[in-house]
């Protein structure tokens, strides 16, 4: 790896806890490293610095949601296919998409979706979701997951934070 660009801190931000963890070490060590697969494919030039790390990190907490089993990512794609047929937006899923598992059109619908907040809206323009460098970014970030897939911890104080049985006053 290159010299981190992301630390436990900056993970730390998308979660509502604020001492991190084994588990979290682990995911900003997956977020450092599709930051390098951005750079590497160039993606990252498509962003402001900071905005590439907030890309990074949400794509590692995608795959932290759905090794943890926290369901919010299977929440919008049970909708969305209730209400529209398919999984997802733009893409056509392939026969092995498994609703509870990392999917390719899961890592390229999202990587399009932040590449549309961070850069597009910036810009004032509509990212085209057929991107070939978006495309080929997502593979390798999928790669990623698939080689982590059997090793990766699950977060289990997500796992309690978002039990069914948790309620909260506020």
């Amino acid at each position: 790896m290159k010299n981190t660009k992301i630390y436990p801190k900056d993970w730390l931000q998308l979660h509502p806890y604020k001492q991190s963890g084994p588990t979290d070490l682990y995911y900003t060590r997956i977020a450092n490293q599709i930051h390098e697969i951005m750079e590497h494919t160039d993606l990252v030039n498509s962003f402001e610095k900071e905005d590439a790390i907030q890309v990074s990190m949400r794509m590692a907490a995608y795959f932290e949601d759905v090794i943890s089993g926290l369901n919010i990512w299977r929440a919008f794609i049970t909708q969305y296919k209730e209400l529209t047929g398919n999984y997802v937006p733009f893409y056509t899923v392939s026969d092995h998409y498994y609703d509870d598992e990392a999917n390719f059109e899961d890592v390229r619908f999202l990587l399009w979706h932040y590449l549309q907040q961070y850069h597009g809206v910036k810009k004032g323009t509509f990212v085209n979701p057929d991107n070939p460098t978006t495309e080929e970014t997502a593979r390798l970030i999928y790669q990623l997951f698939c080689q982590e897939w059997t090793t990766a911890p699950e977060n289990t104080k997500m796992q309690m934070l978002f039990a069914p049985d948790t309620s909260y006053e506020t």
